[in-house]
C-alpha cells in the first residue's frame, strides 16, 4: 500500500502543478487582485509592527508593566495611545516644517533647471578650453553628465507627484491607520490565538522550532529597521547641516537625498550621493568637489562609528551578502525588494548555518560512536 501511495501522490502534484502553468495568467490577475485588497491589511500590518517597539518601551520600560500587573489595562492603553501620538506628532513635523521646503526646493531647482543645464554647459566648455584638454574625450564626459542632468530634471517633479499623491490618498491612509491600531491593541489575543493554534496542530518539536524561527526573524527585523531608520536620519540631518553651514545649494533636498537612500545598506549612499553631485555641478560647479571631500569624510564616519554604533550586527551577513540581497530583491521588487531582501536573507542565512552546524555536530557525534 505505501509503495501505491508515493506514484499517486506525484501523479496528483504533477496534474495540479500542470493545470496551475496552464491557467498562469488567470491565477496571477487573481493574485493580484488580492493583493490590491489586502494591501490596506499588508501596510496595517507594517505600521503596526514598527509602532510597537515604541508601544513596548513605554509598556516595559516606562510603566514596568507586565501581564501579572493589577493596572496592566490601563497601561497598556496609555502605551498605545503615547504610541500612535509620537507617530502623529512626526508626521505633523514633516508635513508643516519638512515637506513644504522639500517641496519649495525641488521646484526652485526644476524652474531654474534650464538656466543651471546652460550654466553647466559654458562650465564644461570653458574647463577644456583652459586646459586645453582632448576635446573629444571630454566631449563624451559631458555628453553623459549632461544626460544625466537632464534626467535628474525630469525626475525631481515626479518626486513632489509621489508626495502629492501619497498625501491626497486619504482612505488608504485612514484604513491602513485604523488596522493598525486594531491590530496593536488585539496584539495580546492574537499572539494567544497564534500559540493556542500551534499547540493544537503542532508537535512539541514543531512548536520549538516555528518559536525559534519567529523570535530569530522579529529580533532581525527590528534591529534592521531600528538601526537602518535611525542611521539614514542621523546621516540625513549631518548632510542638511554640513551642507548649509559649507553653503552649498538646497541644503533640505540635498538632506533628504542622502537620508532617504541611506536606509538601502552598502550601495544607499552611493545612489543618494549622484543625485547631489548633478544638483551642485548644475547651480554651482565650484563646490562638486568640496561635497565628494564632505561626503567621503561623512560616509567613513558613518561606516566606521555611527552605523555599528546604532545598527550593530542585526543581520550577522557579510556585505557580500548584503549586495547580493539588494540586487536580487530589488531586481524582482524595486524599492521595497532592496529593503526587505537584507533581512530576510539574513534570517535564511542564519537557520542554513545552524542547519549546517546541527549536521556537522551528527557527523562528529556518529564517528566518535564508531
Amino acid at each position: 500500500m505505501q509503495k501505491l501511495k508515493q506514484p499517486f501522490w506525484l501523479i496528483t502534484y504533477g496534474l495540479i502543478l500542470f493545470f496551475f502553468l496552464l491557467r498562469f495568467s488567470t491565477f496571477s490577475s487573481v493574485a493580484s487582485q488580492f493583493f490590491e485588497l489586502v494591501n490596506p491589511f499588508l501596510w496595517g500590518f507594517a505600521l503596526a509592527y514598527i509602532l510597537n517597539i515604541p508601544y513596548e518601551f513605554f509598556l516595559k520600560k516606562m510603566f514596568k508593566s507586565s501581564k501579572e500587573h493589577k493596572l496592566y489595562k490601563m497601561h497598556r492603553s496609555f502605551s498605545l495611545v503615547l504610541s500612535y501620538a509620537v507617530f502623529f506628532l512626526g508626521i505633523a513635523f514633516i508635513i508643516t516644517l519638512f515637506i513644504p521646503q522639500l517641496l519649495e526646493s525641488i521646484n526652485l531647482f526644476v524652474a531654474n533647471s534650464g538656466e543651471y543645464y546652460t550654466g553647466l554647459q559654458a562650465f564644461f566648455q570653458d574647463t577644456i578650453n583652459k586646459l586645453q584638454l582632448d576635446t573629444k574625450l571630454w566631449k563624451e564626459l559631458e555628453n553623459a553628465i549632461m544626460s544625466l542632468a537632464n534626467l535628474l530634471k525630469n525626475l525631481l517633479p515626479s518626486l513632489v507627484n509621489i508626495v502629492s499623491s501619497a498625501a491626497s490618498s486619504v482612505f488608504d491612509l485612514v484604513c491602513t491607520l485604523f488596522i493598525s491600531i486594531y491590530i496593536l491593541a488585539s496584539k495580546d489575543k492574537l499572539l494567544n490565538l497564534i500559540a493556542r493554534s500551534t499547540k493544537a496542530f503542532a508537535s512539541s518539536k514543531m512548536q520549538k522550532r516555528l518559536y525559534h524561527i519567529v523570535n530569530l526573524t522579529n529580533r532581525t527585523f527590528r534591529g534592521f529597521i531600528v538601526g537602518q531608520l535611525s542611521d539614514a536620519l542621523i546621516v540625513g540631518l549631518i548632510t542638511f547641516i554640513g551642507a548649509y553651514v559649507l553653503d552649498f545649494p538646497y541644503p533640505v533636498l540635498l538632506g533628504f537625498l542622502a537620508g532617504i537612500t541611506n536606509v538601502i545598506p552598502v550601495i544607499g549612499p552611493f545612489i543618494g550621493a549622484v543625485p547631489c553631485v548633478l544638483i551642485i555641478l548644475m547651480v554651482n560647479p565650484q563646490k562638486v568637489l568640496w561635497y565628494i571631500i564632505f561626503i567621503v569624510v561623512l560616509q567613513q564616519i558613518d561606516g566606521n562609528f555611527i552605523c555599528p554604533l546604532i545598527v550593530g550586527d542585526s543581520t550577522g551577513l557579510d556585505g557580500l551578502w548584503i549586495l547580493f540581497a539588494i540586487i536580487v530583491g530589488g531586481g524582482f521588487f524595486g524599492i521595497v525588494g532592496c529593503l526587505l531582501a537584507v533581512p530576510i536573507f539574513a534570517v535564511l542565512f542564519n537557520l542554513y548555518e545552524e542547519l549546517i552546524t546541527t549536521k556537522l555536530s551528527e557527523k562528529v557525534s556518529t564517528s566518535s560512536k564508531k
